[in-house]
């Protein structure tokens, strides 16, 4: 009778080495193809020590925003001391050695997830035959214990087809929680109490959404965003808010000028009354209270905002992006309107990973004001892919030649929610203390 662990040990595990490098040699300098590997692959997926090391490395640099190039991962792995374990830079030169431009990798993506399983196949096996001799155990429990662990890999492994029938999917998450939606919009974030015809149409932020708010310039979209902050923090709902538009002191300036409702710019002349100053004062005390998390500097690229949620113990409840047009690209773009959509799709990742609503502030064109028409979703700056990576699309609409105004009316139009209703509100932004207030509904 033949035996595993001889043919294991003349053979070795399962493995593809050449796919292996293939893949990995593929993945350097190229972050849209790396993106599109690390949704098949992990670590495990390796089975050469040099290269769980070399994919670990792309993940975090990619992570960190560093970029994927090979002079990036090549001075990353030298400053950890680990450029000789992977090969040298000579095997970093060689990954890509020979590779034909447009080569398709899903079949070496499977063949690699085809070799990893087997690989983990074998060492819960081995489990099961240690269970098996070990003295006091009968083989109703070692067949227990074997079938556990080779579901175990059914289950998780990436091969496995994602259809799943319907009936599996509603015991998944039980009968009761299926049958309730209430209960499964717990972790949703409000809107804020104060627009009650808003939230007729659009009562919260679902978890793993992209919310896009989209107006002209001047017309109000920072500062519904802080709105919408201040009613969450206001609620004890953590939210991050990564700003290129503002620094942090000069968004909690805005912040206290809404609690305090001081008019921002006789605060910023020096012009407040005693009662006045007392108030801003209080707000400036409230906010040191509030969980509202602002980040002014790393935001210029999808990586660089997912590594500071990382680094923080608090998850927020809500992301804010300001804004998604001034964003780079962590990787090559051809044009802008392909970087834009790079990081279109890296944000809605971001939602999707951290199962938390990311609100993506943008601009609209130039083309809708231009033609005197309202702005529509193709209208949304340098990207179609922005609308179709979106949720929801909110629109701040005003009258040409208001944008100067300290108060102007303006319809919030819902102009996409993907699975519930669209519809417009009027509001007035009143812009000396960054506050939207509803004044009706348009119908």
């Amino acid at each position: 009778m033949k035996w595993a662990g001889d043919m294991i040990e003349s053979r070795g595990l399962p493995a593809a080495p050449e796919s292996e490098r293939i893949v990995l040699g593929s993945c350097l300098g190229d972050v849209e193809v790396f993106d599109h590997v690390r949704l098949a692959l992990d670590e495990t997926s390796f089975s050469l020590t040099e290269n769980r090391r070399l994919w670990v490395t792309l993940c975090e640099a990619r992570d960190a925003g560093i970029g994927v190039d090979r002079a990036a991962i090549a001075q990353r792995l030298k400053e950890r001391g680990l450029l000789e374990a992977v090969g040298g830079f000579g095997r970093l030169v060689d990954l890509d050695a020979d590779i034909p431009h447009g080569l398709v990798l899903d079949p070496h993506l499977d063949t690699l997830n085809e070799k990893a399983t087997l690989r983990r196949a074998i060492v819960a096996l081995n489990q099961a035959l240690l269970r098996c001799v070990e003295p006091g155990n009968d083989s109703a429990e070692a067949l227990a214990y074997a079938r556990g662990l080779i579901e175990k890999i059914e289950k998780n492994s990436p091969i496995q087809t994602p259809l799943q029938s319907i009936g599996a999917i509603i015991e998944a998450v039980g009968i009761e929680e299926f049958c309730a939606p209430k209960a499964s919009m717990a972790n949703a974030t409000p809107l804020p109490d104060e627009w009650p015809e808003f939230r007729k149409i659009y009562p919260f932020f679902r978890p793993g959404q992209l919310i896009v708010l989209a107006a002209h310039t001047s017309q109000g979209k920072s500062a519904m965003a802080l709105h919408i902050a201040l009613s969450c923090v206001r609620r004890g709902l953590p939210v991050a808010m990564f700003s290129m538009e503002m620094d942090n002191l000069e968004i909690g300036h805005r912040a206290a000028s809404h609690l305090a409702e001081v008019d921002s710019y006789v605060h910023l002349n020096g012009h407040m009354t005693k009662e006045e100053r007392l108030r801003y004062q209080a707000a400036a005390a409230q906010l040191c209270e509030l969980p509202l998390l602002i980040d002014d500097r790393t935001a210029s690229t999808v990586p660089a905002i997912v590594a500071s949620m990382a680094r923080t113990k608090t998850k927020p409840r809500l992301v804010i992006v300001d804004y998604l047009q001034i964003m780079e690209a962590a990787g090559r773009a051809d044009t802008r309107a392909s970087a834009v959509a790079e990081i279109s799709r890296g944000l809605k990742r971001l939602a999707t990973q951290y199962q938390v609503p990311v609100l993506a502030l943008s601009q609209f064109n130039r083309d809708a004001a231009k033609q005197r028409r309202r702005p529509e979703l193709y209208d949304l700056r340098e990207s179609g892919a922005i609308e179709q990576d979106a949720s929801t699309a909110l629109f701040i609409l005003a009258k040409q030649g208001d944008e100067d105004k300290p108060f102007m009316e303006v319809t919030i139009d819902v102009a996409k929610n993907r699975g519930g209703r669209k519809g417009e509100v009027r509001m007035m932004f009143e812009k000396p203390y960054s506050r939207f207030t509803e004044i009706g509904n348009t119908g």
